[in-house]
C-alpha cells in the first residue's frame, strides 16, 4: 500500500496516497479493481 504502484488508476503513486487524496470514491475504485482481480467473488 504505501510503495509506487505502476497500474494506471494509481498513476505511479503508492495506493495509500491515492485513498487519502481521492476519498470515498477512490476506495471505490480499488475495490473493484480488487474485486475484479479476484474473480468477483
Amino acid at each position: 500500500m504505501s510503495l509506487a504502484n505502476s497500474n494506471r488508476i494509481f498513476r505511479g503513486q503508492a495506493p495509500i496516497d491515492y485513498l487519502k487524496s481521492g476519498g470515498l470514491p477512490a476506495f471505490a475504485t480499488v475495490r473493484r479493481l480488487l474485486d475484479a482481480r479476484r474473480g468477483g467473488q
